[in-house]
């Protein structure tokens, strides 16, 4: 199971975004020094008055009007299969309110939109889990049957963030996409979801240039085998069902990617 959360851009094609409870062990984002500068931004977000990303009404962090369009009803996902039959779900698209309020998000340090933008994580990982197991159900009266049966049937799904490099993690405090999908998974407890384990066991190299600007082929090239679980990690995932999340999809070269280095690992990513 692969999930492309959250907004869709325009074209359906072109580009989405958006898209437990962590569980141990508890792997590092970025170091004493990153959660350090995490810790100040928040810290500062509260002191320093701060517009809304959206509409940039003053002294507000999300107004209830911007925080309304990143609402994601069951009904407002979108589903699209990837070459080679991988599904991905997605919510708003890309573009007014919503992209405005990601860019700050990951791109100007606004941490304290974490918590809003998890909501809509929530609501497309439930119907993406919703959907993805109606999809591996057995046939009625075969038990053993179906995509479900094996090793892993039965346990919780993993959600498996898309990683950050190491420049971008120091550069922004923390492992944004882990922070992300941490806080939706316990949105998603709250709420009596199926169970799920958050799992960042995702490395990328550092030479990888930022994706931004890149065209389809350029971002193939950008990622081919750049992304790999560790041998220490690869008993975390080794026969488990798996979705991938990541906060923007265009050319699905990233998910492409990270899906390529869990099926390595022994991971069941459909």
């Amino acid at each position: 199971m692969t999930l492309r959360p959250g907004f869709t851009q325009g074209d359906p094609a072109a580009a989405d975004s958006f898209v437990g409870y962590p569980a141990a062990p508890d792997l590092p984002t970025g170091g004493l020094m990153g959660r350090v500068k995490a810790a100040l931004s928040a810290l500062a977000a509260l002191a320093v008055p701060v517009d809304c990303p959206g509409c940039a009404a003053p002294d507000v962090r999300l107004c209830p009007v911007c925080r309304a369009s990143l609402t994601v009803l069951d009904t407002a996902v979108t589903r699209r299969v990837l070459p080679g039959g991988l599904p991905v779900w997605s919510g708003p698209a890309y573009e007014g309110v919503p992209a405005q309020v990601l860019r700050a998000w990951k791109e100007h340090g606004r941490l304290d939109l974490t918590g809003p933008l998890s909501e809509g994580l929530a609501a497309v990982l439930g119907v993406a889990l919703t959907e993805s197991r109606a999809r591996d159900s057995p046939p009625r009266g075969d038990p053993v049957a179906g995509a479900g049966a094996g090793a892993g049937a039965g346990l919780p799904v993993l959600l498996i963030p898309v990683p950050s490099r190491r420049s971008a993690r120091r550069e922004r405090g923390e492992d944004l996409m882990r922070a992300l999908t941490v806080r939706a998974a316990a949105r998603m407890r709250e709420a009596g979801a199926p169970p799920v384990r958050v799992r960042p066991v995702l490395t990328v190299r550092d030479r990888v240039r930022d994706q931004s600007g890149l065209g389809a082929a350029q971002r193939r090239l950008n990622l081919e085998g750049a992304m790999s679980v560790p041998a220490c990690r690869r008993r975390l995932v080794a026969g488990r069902d798996c979705l991938v999340v990541d906060d923007i999809v265009t050319t699905a070269a990233t998910v492409v990617e990270a899906v390529r280095a869990l099926t390595v690992a022994g991971a069941r990513v459909r």
